[in-house]
Protein backbone atom coordinates (compact mmCIF):
# COMPACT_ATOMS: atom_id res chain seq x y z
CA UNK A 1 0.00 0.00 0.00
CA UNK A 2 1.25 3.34 -0.99
CA UNK A 3 2.26 6.19 1.44
CA UNK A 4 -1.29 8.20 -0.07
CA UNK A 5 -3.06 5.08 0.74
CA UNK A 6 -1.67 4.45 4.25
CA UNK A 7 -2.48 8.25 4.63
CA UNK A 8 -5.78 8.05 3.62
CA UNK A 9 -7.16 5.04 5.32
CA UNK A 10 -5.62 6.74 8.70
CA UNK A 11 -7.57 9.65 7.94
CA UNK A 12 -10.67 8.14 7.43
CA UNK A 13 -10.23 6.38 10.11
CA UNK A 14 -9.99 9.78 11.96
CA UNK A 15 -13.31 11.30 10.48
CA UNK A 16 -15.36 7.90 11.98
CA UNK A 17 -14.03 8.24 15.68
CA UNK A 18 -14.50 12.19 15.20
CA UNK A 19 -18.31 11.52 14.25
CA UNK A 20 -18.32 9.11 17.17
CA UNK A 21 -17.17 11.58 19.96
CA UNK A 22 -19.62 14.31 17.73
CA UNK A 23 -22.56 11.81 18.51
CA UNK A 24 -21.28 10.64 22.14
CA UNK A 25 -20.89 14.46 23.27
CA UNK A 26 -24.32 15.20 21.75
CA UNK A 27 -26.16 12.45 23.35
CA UNK A 28 -24.55 13.32 26.83
CA UNK A 29 -25.71 17.04 25.96
CA UNK A 30 -29.07 15.95 25.64
CA UNK A 31 -29.68 13.83 28.80
CA UNK A 32 -29.26 16.69 30.77
CA UNK A 33 -29.48 20.15 28.60
CA UNK A 34 -29.48 22.85 31.26
CA UNK A 35 -26.26 21.62 32.46
CA UNK A 36 -23.08 23.23 32.74
CA UNK A 37 -21.51 20.20 31.07
CA UNK A 38 -23.94 20.24 28.48
CA UNK A 39 -22.81 23.53 27.29
CA UNK A 40 -19.04 22.34 27.79
CA UNK A 41 -20.38 19.46 24.91
CA UNK A 42 -22.04 21.83 22.71
CA UNK A 43 -18.65 24.07 22.16
CA UNK A 44 -16.57 20.85 22.29
CA UNK A 45 -18.84 19.58 18.91
CA UNK A 46 -18.63 22.66 17.15
CA UNK A 47 -14.92 21.97 17.60
CA UNK A 48 -15.25 18.56 16.51
CA UNK A 49 -17.27 19.40 13.78
CA UNK A 50 -14.70 22.44 12.58
CA UNK A 51 -11.83 19.73 13.21
CA UNK A 52 -14.18 17.35 11.15
CA UNK A 53 -13.98 19.40 8.09
CA UNK A 54 -10.38 19.73 7.98
CA UNK A 55 -10.27 16.07 7.49
CA UNK A 56 -12.66 15.96 5.60
CA UNK A 57 -10.61 18.57 3.45
CA UNK A 58 -7.53 16.30 3.80
CA UNK A 59 -9.16 13.21 2.46
CA UNK A 60 -10.74 14.82 -0.28
CA UNK A 61 -7.07 16.19 -1.33
CA UNK A 62 -5.67 12.75 -1.22
CA UNK A 63 -8.41 11.05 -3.07
CA UNK A 64 -7.77 13.49 -6.07
CA UNK A 65 -3.92 12.65 -5.71
CA UNK A 66 -4.64 9.43 -5.97
CA UNK A 67 -7.47 9.58 -8.73
CA UNK A 68 -5.04 11.63 -10.51
CA UNK A 69 -7.83 14.84 -10.08
CA UNK A 70 -6.33 17.33 -8.43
Amino acid sequence: MSDTAKELAEIIREIEEVDTCIADLEADARRDPKSNAARHNKFACKTMRRYRIRLVDERDRLLGGLTGGA
